[in-house]
């Protein structure tokens, strides 16, 4: 009798017991549980990026081939509303999902309502995704963006092909996110600038007078040429291409590790500025009625100044005409003078002159179809000198400009240099918004450009700015930046006609607005004096691509 009770009582101590300890371990695993729900929910969330693959250009090598659109990997780096390096958050291939001319992918970053900057940067490491190509150890947690942006750099090349070091391509793109990172944020179609210039070289027509019948091209390599580069241009917020270059001071490259073979080679090189005295020369491998030879070019424009080598560029070396071999060995092709037995014509390509118009043989391109003067100067209605666009001609025919009226006089052609000219002219005498079109011709080619102006700038006002209103319901795909001043302190654009704070320079002002992450524009000008602002627009109307350049005169 007893010991069936001590049997009971010790089996429900051991049954208590045995429910304690689950209830415990229950309780142990509900709190993990719930740590990690909250941490998955309320922490980390997902974020949809996509960039925009800049237009593909095949490179061939003596082992593989390569597009200079190739990302094998993306680096991530995330800046706080202060503008202060949080993480950097890694991308490898197999993450990557092509279509088309976009690369999508998807990151996990903290949640928040504060403002976020992004920066995206492909193959900024191996194609193995192990070894980084870009000092990335040097940016520490805190660092300022505009510190530690402008401090990345890709590695010297040392030993093996240049080819190899340079390739794929380092490339990248810069976004922000003024709301934040919530489960619904998306950074689509992010603009990619690459870091590096291309040069290629290619035969011109045949004809039975010019010798290219008997000329084979075979490899290129460049001297003097730099062998490393900044990651960005000197604005790290933009990524418009430059029209002048951040060249990285250092060694320059082996002209031994630099071949690109092929008919029509393409090389790959950092940017590079040039004078008379210290140039970087072409070096063309060829044959010449079988004959083998190396031809050393000046990459010069119309009056003989050396170009400098910019990012984002390619430079197109065509030779219209030989009548000659060139140097027997590399060596005396370096040392002694370019070579005159090669006739070429010089082509600098900008992407970022999207006004294009072309025959089959020349080319004319423009900065911008469209141009907004708002404004005047304070003392008087006159506007003078003021750059209305930019051509591009590939023969060198300097622009006619036809039109004009009373109001806008003074039209001028200014050589920019490298086949480029300014058109600038005089804004006077009118009070009310007006407007005309010019009309900009080299040769047989032309485009046209609509001009306007508003003295008074704008009859809307909120605070203490002008606001103008971007967008209307015509354009699409549509994308506004800030070129000057580079800080929002007085110029700046924001999503609403509103002020979120008091102006000038408070957060949520931002120097960049696009329709993908946007539904409108509002431009908000400081009242002042004595200061001038830029601002660049592109979005497509009626099927046709429109790129606006708007000045701001105070």
């Amino acid at each position: 009798m007893n010991f069936r009770v001590y049997n009971v009582k010790y089996a429900m101590k051991m049954k208590i017991e045995y429910i304690i300890c689950m209830l415990i371990a229950l309780g142990l695993g509900s709190c993990s549980d719930k740590g990690e729900n909250q941490g998955t929910v309320y922490g980390k969330v997902n974020v949809a990026l996509s960039v925009t693959l800049p237009e593909p250009e095949n490179v061939h090598s003596f082992s593989r081939a390569y597009t200079d659109s190739e990302i094998r990997n993306v680096d991530v780096l995330v800046f706080g509303e202060d503008g202060k390096f949080i993480e950097r958050v890694k991308v490898d291939g197999g993450e990557l999902t092509p279509s088309g001319t976009e690369i999508s992918f998807s990151i996990r970053l903290d949640a928040t309502s504060k403002r976020r900057v992004i920066h995206l940067i492909t193959n900024g490491r191996t194609p193995d995704g192990m070894t980084d190509r870009l000092n990335f150890n040097d940016i520490t947690p805190g660092m300022l963006e505009s510190a530690a942006i402008p401090a990345l750099k890709t590695t010297a090349i040392t030993s093996g092909s240049w080819e190899n070091h340079v390739m794929p391509l380092i490339m990248w793109g810069r976004v922000e996110l003024p709301t934040g990172i919530n489960i619904v944020t998306k950074a689509e179609g992010v603009k990619l600038l690459r870091a590096a210039a291309c040069l290629q070289v290619k035969k011109g027509v045949t004809n039975s007078t010019n010798g290219l019948n008997d000329f084979v091209i075979q490899s290129i390599t460049v001297n003097k040429g730099f062998d490393r580069g900044y990651l960005t241009p000197t604005n790290y917020s933009t990524t418009v291409t430059p029209a002048t270059g951040r060249p990285l001071a250092g060694s320059t490259l082996n002209y031994a590790n630099g071949w690109s073979a092929g008919e029509t080679p393409s090389l790959y090189i950092y940017e590079r500025n040039c004078t008379v005295s210290d140039y970087m020369g072409v070096i063309i491998k060829a044959k010449y009625k079988g004959q083998e030879g190396y031809y050393k070019v000046m990459m010069v424009d119309n009056g003989g100044t050396p170009l400098n080598v910019v990012r984002n560029h390619r430079y197109i070396i065509t030779i219209i005409s030989v009548n000659g071999p060139g140097y027997a060995n590399v060596t005396d092709a370096i040392n002694f003078a370019p070579s005159n037995a090669l006739k070429v014509e010089l082509t600098d390509e900008d992407s970022d002159f999207p006004c294009i118009v072309a025959d089959a043989q020349h080319r004319m391109t423009m900065s911008n179809n469209v141009f907004n003067l708002y404004g005047k100067n304070q003392t008087t209605s006159v506007a003078n000198g003021i750059e209305i666009c930019t051509v591009y001609s590939s023969r060198g025919v300097t622009p006619v400009v036809t039109g004009g009226t009373t109001w806008l006089t003074g039209l001028q052609v200014q050589p920019l240099g490298s086949n480029k000219y300014k058109i600038v002219g005089n804004f006077v005498g009118t009070s009310t918004l007006v407007s005309t079109t010019l009309t900009i011709t080299c040769d047989n080619l032309s485009q046209s450009v609509e001009v306007s102006w508003n003295p008074e700038i704008s009859t809307q006002k909120d605070g203490d700015s002008y606001v103008l209103d971007l967008v209307n319901t015509t354009n699409h795909n549509w994308t506004i930046q800030i070129m000057k001043p580079l800080s929002t302190t007085w110029l700046a654009l924001h999503p609403t006609a509103s002020l979120p704070a008091a102006f000038p320079g408070v957060d949520g002002f931002l120097s960049e607005l696009n329709s993908n992450y946007y539904t409108h524009a509002y431009l908000h000008i400081g009242f002042g004096s004595n200061r001038s602002g830029m601002v660049q627009m592109s979005s497509v109307v009626g099927g046709k691509t429109k790129a606006c350049k708007i000045i701001i005169v105070q």
